[in-house]
């Protein structure tokens, strides 16, 4: 079986049974290789089982230093100063290194957000030294500055979102967000504007850390979820899906929500998530455009939902097939 090395940013616990990580999209990409390749994994170590596990066959382990290697495959998981080092660290020890890096994010928006100009400046620089090294394979053609050699959207989807969805006759204003708080993920932005509306709405707000996030009368807060069944419960208890980030790539809450035919909103600075996905509608971020866009989705639920079906959606296979086939070449 052909080798390769995952460089990931991610805690990861590795035991006889299973692998685990905070972040399914990554215990998603293992489990769609874990059958083609012996994978090592150079990341860093958990004590404890994470969020999201899958079962492991006897080819994956961690990363092994003092075992000599030659033209070896290594894909990279996003680009972060400690993927890089780790990936200078490897070059010392692995001749004729063949590096892939999949971009899951817009990290020149997203460095710019946290950081401002320097955080541009610091991600420009990361992404230089991946560049001449590096394959580069994306979720988006629509990532700032970022000249890719293949797009391979990401999924998680299989067929139970698609099984027993739930049609809502007299739809009543029950909002969703599922996600991590964080200022480019806009969820303090849309709390604000949410402030000021008129209307009477229920918002439920799923993510990492209920503290930083106060519930009202209005707004309900829940911990993180981690169970798939509980995921989709909550689309299907709710009406629709607000997605208020300032930057995405490919999110897999849209493609979630769409699954459960349930409509969402998002806003001008992501527009291109869109794409030609019925159900989805672009906001300006500003409460009287929210509101407008809200009680029209109220209003036409039935045949917007109709519309919803003729989605095509990428499935989780699709997905890790889609991954492998790049891996290849």
């Amino acid at each position: 079986m052909r080798s390769l090395i995952i460089i990931s940013n991610d805690e990861i616990y590795i035991n006889d049974n299973s692998i685990s990580s905070n972040y399914n999209d990554t215990i998603n990409i293992i489990d769609g290789l874990k059958n083609y390749f012996d994978i090592e994994i150079l990341s860093r170590k958990s004590s404890k089982k994470r969020a999201f596990s899958t079962k492991i066959n006897k080819n994956i382990k961690f990363y092994i230093k003092s075992k000599k290697k030659n033209n070896i495959k290594v894909l990279m998981l996003s680009i972060t100063p400690l993927n890089i080092l780790n990936f200078l660290i490897l070059s010392f020890h692995i001749k004729k290194l063949k590096l892939f890096t999949l971009l899951r994010s817009d990290g020149y928006k997203e460095y710019f957000l946290k950081y401002w100009w320097i955080g541009y400046f610091i991600y420009h620089l990361l992404y230089f030294v991946v560049k001449k090294k590096s394959k580069i394979m994306s979720v988006s053609k629509n990532l700032t500055n970022v000249s890719t050699n293949c797009i391979i959207e990401p999924s998680e989807l299989d067929q139970s979102w698609l099984n027993r969805r739930k049609r809502i006759s007299r739809p009543k204003p029950k909002l969703l967000y599922l996600g991590r708080y964080r200022k480019e993920k806009g969820i303090f932005s849309v709390i604000k504007i949410f402030k000021s509306v008129k209307i009477n709405y229920n918002f439920t707000i799923a993510g990492d850390n209920i503290n930083l996030i106060k519930a009202n009368k209005n707004i309900k807060v829940l911990e993180k979820i981690n169970s798939q069944k509980k995921i989709i419960h909550l689309y299907d208890n709710n009406s629709i899906f607000i997605l208020p980030s300032f930057t995405e790539g490919s999110p897999k809450v849209l493609k979630e929500s769409l699954a459960r035919l349930r409509p969402v909103i998002i806003f001008e600075e992501i527009k291109h998530v869109k794409k030609k996905y019925f159900g989805v509608y672009i906001c300006k971020r500003n409460i009287n455009d929210l509101e407008k866009k809200i009680k029209f989705i109220l209003n036409n639920y039935r045949n917007i939902q109709e519309k919803m079906k003729k989605n095509y959606l990428i499935t989780k296979k699709n997905f890790q097939r889609n991954l492998f086939n790049a891996l290849k070449y």
